[in-house]
């Protein structure tokens, strides 16, 4: 009888530290999905760019839709920034290329984020939204 009181606890404790999960965590360890750039979605008939952070080293790994990219990221107090990074130099056709374009000047300008319902909102220096990605 008591292992089973003790289990109805620990499991209640598991719920409500699970429940009381806070929707604007901002880990952002894990593999992320582009959903915008200056606020035009990506289509889904291309290949999606993504991010994979990695927190324990402070590195990114990143499809930009045609090249592979890799690099250091430093976050502190709700800012983020991108060190530079090694990238592919591979070509593809002209709209693949102008994401690619525009996804590495968004990281470039990166200053901002929060996450909210598992999106990660990514703010310029002036606090305009330059990227929103959703976590894989």
């Amino acid at each position: 009888m008591k292992f089973i009181n003790n289990f109805i606890i620990a499991a209640a404790l598991c719920f409500f530290a699970t429940s009381c999960h806070n929707s604007t965590d901002n880990d952002i360890s894990g593999k992320w999905l582009v959903k915008e750039i200056n606020g035009k979605e990506i289509q889904q008939s291309m290949n999606i760019p993504s991010l994979t952070f990695n927190t324990e080293d402070n590195s990114y790994h990143g499809v930009t839709g045609v090249n592979i990219l890799n690099g250091d990221f430093k976050l502190k107090d709700g800012t983020i920034s991108f060190g530079d990074g090694a990238m592919t130099r591979m070509m593809g056709d002209s709209i693949s290329m102008l994401v690619e374009m525009n996804y590495l000047d968004a990281l470039s300008n990166a200053s901002n984020f929060n996450i909210e319902n598992n999106i990660l909102f990514v703010y310029d220096k002036d606090g305009n939204p330059i990227i929103s990605l959703v976590r894989e």
